[in-house]
This record gives structure tokens, C-alpha cells and sequence, in this order.
């Protein structure tokens, strides 16, 4: 693992936990977050971290070590 992997793990890692609990600010609880899917991209903070998640996997698998 290289240098640029680690980062892009590491941002992964940390937009994904910020996007699974985004919908806990604004005062929904944790039992009743996966009931409502429009609440995961309703906001636009939730929609850029849930796209770094992706372009960050997405950069990890291409600057893997030949």
C-alpha cells in the first residue's frame, strides 16, 4: 500500500462514517434513520461526503502498486 492509498483510505473511512451519521444532526435518531431513505441526500453536506466516499475508493483501486 502506497502513500496515496493511505490517504484515500483514510478519507474514505472518514466521509463514510461522517455520511452514516449526518442524519443524527438534524435530530433523527438512530432507529429511525433506515426507515427514511431521502434522508441520506437531502442535504447538500451529505451528498459531498457520500461522493468523496466513492471517489475515494474509486482513487484507492487505481493508484494501487503494479
Amino acid at each position: 500500500m502506497n502513500d496515496k492509498q493511505k490517504t484515500f483510505l483514510i478519507v474514505a473511512v472518514g466521509s463514510f462514517i461522517f455520511w452514516l451519521f449526518a442524519p443524527t444532526m438534524d435530530g433523527w435518531t438512530p432507529d429511525s434513520i433506515f426507515e427514511y431513505t431521502e434522508y441520506w441526500f437531502d442535504e447538500w453536506y451529505k451528498i459531498l461526503a457520500f461522493s468523496l466516499f466513492g471517489l475515494s475508493l474509486t482513487g484507492f483501486f487505481l493508484f494501487k502498486d503494479k
